[in-house]
């Protein structure tokens, strides 16, 4: 079986921003059952220069959770470390981007870890490279739907497994283990 999660790019400029990208994300995703979290990718510098990447990622995320998904977010080892609060960094699952280092240069914890663009079988072109480092599925089963915020301590899982995206329309991307 493949396992599938997606992540929703951001160009929010506000907390209501981010509740209406939120919002669309449910709404794309309606009806949809998933194995891994929802990811919401935090990359503009517009969003870091305004000092509003802990503010929109919170309320991205609520949504989320009001809708019973799990969510987490996606950012630069660089970014993580010096634009998101204590709150965000550990009410939230991280997926943490670091290419071609040895370890993500990010101090808190992380379940997965974007580290290099390549080639994986069966996709052409070149994607990009993941190491996971918990299994989510169970947490999935045990909560129910997604409807938690993620416990660091809980079901940590070392196997390094690579992994892709592949877009899917506009903002939002699936991702398939």
């Amino acid at each position: 079986k493949v396992k599938v999660g997606a992540y929703w790019y951001s160009y929010a400029s506000s907390t209501s921003a981010a509740v209406q990208e939120a919002n669309s994300v449910v709404n794309a995703l309606r009806g949809k059952q998933f194995e891994w979290p929802i990811y919401y990718d935090v990359e503009e510098q517009s969003i870091f220069t305004a000092g509003i990447a802990s503010a929109i990622t919170k309320a991205f995320c609520e949504v989320l959770e009001a809708n019973k998904y799990y969510c987490g977010v996606y950012s630069s080892a660089s970014a993580l470390n010096s634009y998101f609060d204590s709150y965000v960094k550990s009410q939230y699952t991280i997926w943490v981007a670091h290419w071609d280092a040895v370890t993500p240069a990010y101090s808190g914890p992380y379940g997965l870890w974007q580290y290099k663009v390549g080639y994986t079988p069966g996709v052409s072109g070149q994607v990009d490279l993941d190491y996971g480092y918990i299994d989510f599925e169970p947490i999935m089963k045990e909560y129910g739907l997604m409807g938690i915020r993620y416990n660091h301590e809980l079901n940590l899982n070392l196997e390094n497994n690579i992994r892709y995206l592949e877009e899917y329309k506009e903002n939002l991307f699936y991702f398939f283990y």
